[in-house]
């Protein structure tokens, strides 16, 4: 998907074309740029075969995952963003791998500084049974950060996402990735980890993830998280994650409710929720939720236990 990226847009291209792993093609779908990112597109596609480049009006990101999908024509899916790059040994370390996904390492830096934000250090890690792959889930949710939740550290078999008619929600632009992932997983057969640090992403001010509009779009979304991860076959443990992953985000609506409309009903329902789910899978996020709220969550711990009582 490429959308306002010219400045970093030719070191994805590049990183790509580099590749020590000659046999793949490269999609580049551009939603609307109002840039040169469209030109630049349109000049790689002019220097190599291998570039496939489509021009659309603006629909999001997942509208332009979806163009690609629809598309592509390789085994395997792999969904770049255009400000970020890939290391030039990337498909070659991942065309080992014969797994309906496959997690991947990568370096977490800072668009402005270069520094390095996070960089992950794997264990390889293999999944065929229901039992196996739950390990390898709890594995990717519990060790490291957004190896679960983003379509662009992993590659999923293209016939597995054709077969199931699976696309990305065109509708949202916050969690569409999770989303896709948990619909994804519901028809895998086999998962694995693939230790190499092979994809550098880019923080960016820009970030959709951190500039959602509503605190009600939010909390619909989470709660549809909750609900996709349910569908899965999930071991006791793996359940438990989920509702602490939902409690977490439960926190950062009540949170943003608050800053964006103070809508004192909400809150208190959001409150009683929290503290119900708090008081069976506690987490980090929520002591300091109640601690922070000392008065208003123990209030409500008082009338849960007198309702509990009658």
């Amino acid at each position: 998907p490429v959308y306002n990226v010219e400045k970093y847009l030719s070191q994805c291209i590049d990183s790509i074309l580099a590749q020590t792993f000659k046999d793949f093609e490269l999609l580049l779908v551009d939603d609307g740029s109002s840039d040169s990112s469209p030109l630049i597109c349109d000049e790689y596609a002019a220097k190599d075969n291998r570039i496939k480049v489509f021009h659309k009006n603006n629909g999001g990101v997942s509208s332009a995952r979806n163009v690609g999908i629809k598309n592509a024509t390789g085994e395997y899916l792999w969904f770049v963003d255009g400000d970020d790059f890939v290391e030039i040994n990337a498909l070659e370390a991942l065309s080992i791998y014969k797994d309906d996904v496959v997690f991947l390492g990568y370096r977490f830096f800072d668009g402005v500084t270069k520094d390095n934000i996070y960089i992950t250090n794997l264990t390889e890690l293999k999944g065929e049974t229901t039992e196996q792959i739950n390990t390898v889930l709890e594995y990717t949710m519990v060790a490291y950060l957004h190896l679960f939740g983003s379509a662009w550290s992993k590659i999923i078999k293209r016939n597995l996402v054709i077969a199931n008619n699976l696309f990305f929600q065109e509708d949202i632009s916050f969690k569409e990735d999770e989303l896709f992932l948990l619909e994804v997983l519901k028809f895998a057969n086999s998962v694995c980890v693939c230790k190499n640090v092979i994809y550098n992403y880019r923080r960016v001010a820009s970030s959709l993830s951190r500039n959602i509009k509503s605190s009600y779009v939010h909390e619909t979304i989470v709660r549809k998280c909750l609900n996709f991860a349910y569908q899965l076959p999930l071991n006791a443990q793996l359940q438990i994650l989920f509702k602490k992953r939902f409690l977490k985000n439960l926190i950062l609506v009540y949170h943003k409710n608050r800053n964006e409309e103070c809508n004192l009903i909400r809150q208190w329902r959001l409150i009683d929720e929290i503290v119900d789910i708090h008081e069976s899978y506690p987490s980090k996020e929520s002591r300091s939720f109640v601690k922070s709220n000392k008065l208003i969550t123990f209030v409500f711990y008082i009338l849960r236990k007198i309702l509990k009582n009658k």
